[in-house]
């Protein structure tokens, strides 16, 4: 290999040293091409009929001119001056640049008929298509340009660049641009009339480098200019964008010499020359922006309608929030494809076969392949975002009192949840899959692992899948949702997660429990619908309880204003009457209310407080525990004070006596 390339270049190194043997005498040999070509015998006449072709590309300019005047006319009420969004921005610029591009055509059209019918020969045809062709060329860069910088229309310019920068970059490349396009045609008429093959690969050579000289050019003067535009205006940005924006330049000269250098080898060794070589970058660059903005557009467009879609059914806020986020993820996938159109474009010119199985195609395909799975998860998963999103989201409730805790999540919110977990790992197992297919490894055996290891679960691991079918079907039952508090019988707490075989139960003293789905046999659900708190009071025997039904049930009519609790009552306070009789002392009454589940707790709370403030009104007593009645039958001759004051000791003694002290266990333990 290092001979071949030693041969190779010792070949390059003599075809220019003969080829540049002619640099003295080309200027004499175009003079005898251009005479001997002539009819007349006369360098004038090929002048002549270059003017012949300016006037035909003259008529055309006045036809594009009208048409695009029509355009504007016909289609200037569709856009508006100053443009809303940049939406509006990109459909006015891709529709100039389309209004344009068809004048163009029109011009080009009608100046290459007219050079048609008024050639006489070949040589006739070829002078009057060269001012035809340059002019054709120059209006279609102006067009591409004009519309890319809009150096005239700062309000609907899109990239980052301001108007006197503009200004000057699009005089700049339309100049290069003239004059590149200018040389590549008169060397392309040179070869056309006859030029010797030596000579018109010496022109194509130098033409080549005067083309890689000015796009260089470009890249060092507007360097700072063409860096902002990349960066979008930021300053900042991270580290891999400066990097790119601080030394982009220096590759482009880079890639101008180098591909200047790979045209001009195969130029002199006879082998199909590729001239596009050299500004590929360019056409590149604008075949991704073209493709970016058409996407963005369509992005927008349907952006546009999703927002008018969710202001009419009153979604305040959410089409902003969620609309920024699939716009987000859409634009980086526009930005993916569009970037690797101009790749693809770039390999093209080089002669890259992508079609070709190889390093660089697998690699291309492993990539994309990523991307596109990483891209499908990411918009499904916004989707059902939005859609937990409406239904209240996902939020596991604070810690309560034991039986507490308002309503969990809803039910489609809970199995999206889930369902986003089972895509994670699906489009993981199938992205890993692929890629393992394209690094050449045999798939078809895992898939018969695959069902190995599932025949081994489903006999070995019963109680796995006991675990997993009873919790689909509890699930299917809508049985609990996160935010739930709930009882098990072994457990008890608020769902705070669930899983393909398992929960976890969070207790209302901080324990977390985890719960199989298959060791459920019972399932009790605290917080569904309704809750109906019963209260139980202690009364004296002597209460009125006839009194005490209709006070209670004026105070239920009266929480039911209450400026705190009013609002959480389902149904208002009411008397049972009496419930049991307890013992010698009180009478057990119960009282009722209905709440939603998790208010029963604060109303409770006031409930309690005042009933009590009314009994002490109403002079209604509370039964006490700890209180003994003596009853002395008294004689004719009576009792003195000394002796009732022993019988009230006697019954403080016993009442201390049915107490228990405190200490009394740990006198017990010391006497042991």
């Amino acid at each position: 290999m290092i001979e071949s390339i030693q041969t190779t270049a010792v070949l390059i190194r003599e075809l220019l040293a003969e080829i540049f043997r002619l640099v003295p005498d080309l200027g004499a040999s175009i003079s005898a091409l251009l005479v001997s070509s002539s009819p007349t015998g006369s360098i004038g006449w090929h002048a002549l009929q270059l003017i012949f072709g300016a006037v035909f590309a003259a008529i055309g300019i006045l036809a594009k001119r009208y048409v695009e005047s029509w355009g504007y006319r016909q289609f200037e009420y569709l856009f508006h001056t100053v443009p809303r969004d940049r939406a509006e921005k990109i459909a006015y610029l891709l529709s100039r640049t389309l209004l344009q591009f068809v004048g163009v055509c029109i011009m080009f059209a009608v100046s290459a008929a007219l050079a048609i019918i008024f050639h006489h020969n070949a040589i006739q045809r070829a002078d009057f298509l060269l001012p035809v062709s340059l002019v054709t060329l120059i209006f279609l860069s102006s067009t591409i340009f004009q519309n890319l910088l809009a150096p005239n229309l700062h309000s609907h310019r899109l990239l980052a660049i301001e108007d006197g920068d503009a200004q000057r970059l699009y005089r700049w490349l339309i100049s290069i641009f003239a004059i590149g396009l200018g040389v590549f045609l008169l060397v392309s008429w040179l070869g056309k009339l006859g030029l010797e093959h030596d000579a018109n690969s010496l022109l194509r050579v130098l033409a080549t480098f005067l083309g890689a000289v000015l796009l260089s050019s470009v890249a060092l003067v507007f360097r700072s200019e063409i860096s902002t535009m990349f960066r979008g205006g930021d300053s900042q940005g991270s580290k891999g964008l400066q990097l790119l924006t601080n030394t982009w330049h220096v590759l482009a000269v880079l890639y101008f010499f180098t591909a200047w250098t790979v045209t001009s080898i195969r130029v002199l060794l006879d082998l199909p020359p590729v001239y596009g070589l050299t500004s590929a970058p360019m056409v590149a660059l604008l075949i991704a922006l073209f493709s970016y903005s058409v996407m963005l557009l369509i992005i927008d467009f349907f952006d546009r309608r999703k927002q008018i879609t969710a202001s009419r059914i009153s979604l305040e806020g959410e089409g902003d929030r969620f609309g920024s986020e699939l716009t987000c993820l859409f634009e980086r996938g526009a930005t993916v494809l569009s970037w690797t159109a101009a790749i693809v474009y770039v390999f093209w010119v080089w002669g890259i076969n992508l079609s070709v199985d190889g390093f660089l195609v697998n690699s291309m395909d492993i990539l994309l392949v990523c991307f596109g799975g990483w891209f499908a998860y990411r918009v499904i998963s916004i989707l059902v975002s939005q859609k937990i999103e409406r239904e209240g989201g996902i939020t596991v409730a604070a810690p309560g009192e034991e039986g507490g805790g308002h309503d969990g999540v809803s039910r489609i919110a809970m199995l999206l949840s889930l369902f986003r977990k089972f895509l994670l790992v699906t489009v993981s197992v199938i992205v890993g899959l692929i890629v393992l297919s394209e690094l050449g490894v045999n798939i078809g055996p895992l898939f018969a692992g695959a069902g190995v290891v599932g025949l081994a679960v489903g006999f070995g691991a019963q109680t796995l899948v006991r675990d997993i079918f009873s919790g689909a079907f509890f699930l299917m039952d809508d049985a609990f949702r996160i935010g739930e508090y709930i009882d098990v019988g072994t457990a008890k707490g608020t769902v705070e997660k669930i899983s393909i075989r398992s929960m976890q139960l969070r207790h209302h003293m901080g324990p977390l429990n985890t719960v199989p789905f298959g060791e459920i046999t019972v399932l009790k659900n605290f917080v569904r619908d309704w809750v109906m708190m019963k209260l139980k009071l202690r009364v004296t025997y002597d209460t009125d309880i006839e009194k005490v039904r209709k006070l209670v049930k004026k105070l239920g009519q009266e929480l039911l204003e209450h400026p705190a609790i009013g609002h959480l009552f389902l149904q208002p306070l009411k008397s049972q009457g009496v419930y049991s009789m307890e013992d010698e002392n009180a009478l057990i009454i119960r009282v009722k209310f209905m709440t939603r589940p998790g208010d029963q707790f604060e109303t409770r709370k006031v409930v309690y407080q005042e009933i009590c403030n009314l009994f002490e009104r109403e002079g209604i007593k509370f039964a006490n525990k700890r209180e003994v009645i003596v009853r002395v039958a008294e004689d004719e001759e009576g009792h003195s004070d000394m002796q009732v004051a022993a019988m009230g000791g006697a019954a403080a003694d016993a009442t201390r006596s049915t107490t228990p002290s405190p200490n009394a266990n740990k006198t017990e333990e010391n006497k042991k």
